[in-house]
């Protein structure tokens, strides 16, 4: 009876101390110790002694505890996370959807932005092929630092990625025409098909991979070529600078070998433009004998039909 009951003594005292054990437990963790606390990614590759993608996944729990903690992240949590995340991918940098993550939480200011920039550099050193790195990236570029050219060359690259939405080509455009730079083009479906415009609608897949680039895509066939000149090399002729283009069309409805051309002129901020591409047009003058710029004309000087 005796020897029952201390057992019985002993195991109410076993539980007792483990509840007094558990109470006296501190409620925070590691993640909970903040950014100090942070070893740094040189210090964490040498105490990793080669399990580097052990040593990553753990920091990697530690960063979405810091993110899952609080209701909502401020600039202090997102360094601890950026910290966090450039130990993880300098540790294992083949990781993909850490960097992501950290871009989507560093926004709080451009130190910040810019942190987030270099960890999704990084994972399109590692990742050159996943278009999400530049897309995140030129987002942060236009969003956050209202870089709009940095954003379209990012997003330039994304657009001919593998499984890339297909809005990326009128996004990079839109971007380009907020700098004020254009896409010049030369005559599609001309340069593809070799065959000028006729009374024949011609297949219309060369303009589709030309024009990707400025975002337009006809609807189908076509009897017309399209073409854009801009400052440079396709545009030798081109009197203005900078922010211009000319973009063209070209048909021979009637079918006499002489072609058509409606224009839009966009000026520089001089008031100079581009010629065609074909012929070297400039744009029309009005009834008033001023040139018609920012605006549909047809060149009267060109075959009407």
């Amino acid at each position: 009876m005796s020897t029952k009951f201390n057992r019985v003594a002993v195991l109410i005292v076993a539980i007792g101390m483990t509840g007094w054990a558990h109470s006296n437990l501190p409620n925070t963790t590691r993640s909970d110790l903040g950014e100090s606390f942070v070893p740094s990614p040189r210090v964490a590759s040498m105490m990793s002694l080669g399990f580097n993608a052990l040593l990553a996944d753990y920091h990697w729990l530690q960063a979405v505890q810091v993110v899952g903690g609080d209701a909502t992240v401020g600039a202090e949590t997102a360094r601890h996370l950026g910290k966090l995340i450039d130990v993880v991918t300098t540790l294992n940098p083949h990781v993909g959807h850490p960097y992501r993550f950290a871009a989507v939480w560093l926004t709080h200011d451009e130190e910040l932005v810019l942190t987030g920039n270099r960890l999704l550099e990084r994972a399109i050193e590692n990742h050159p092929d996943d278009w999400r790195n530049y897309f995140y990236l030129g987002f942060n570029h236009f969003f956050y630092l209202v870089d709009y050219p940095a954003a379209a060359r990012v997003l330039e690259t994304a657009m001919n990625l593998p499984d890339s939405p297909a809005y990326l080509p009128r996004l990079v455009a839109r971007l380009k025409s907020e700098h004020n730079t254009f896409v010049g083009v030369l005559s599609e479906p001309l340069g593809g098909t070799g065959v000028p415009p006729t009374t024949v609608k011609r297949d219309s897949t060369s303009i589709n991979a030309a024009f990707s680039a400025v975002g337009w895509l006809p609807d189908g066939n076509v009897f017309f070529d399209y073409d854009t000149s801009v400052p440079g090399p396709l545009g030798l002729a081109c009197v203005c600078v900078d922010g211009c283009f000319t973009a063209t069309a070209y048909g021979d409805l009637d079918g006499d070998g002489l072609l058509s051309m409606v224009l839009y002129a966009q000026p520089d901020a001089a008031g100079d433009v581009c010629p065609t591409l074909i012929n070297g047009f400039f744009p029309p003058l009005n009834p008033n004998g001023d040139a018609m710029i920012g605006e549909v004309a047809r060149v009267t000087g060109a075959d009407d039909f």
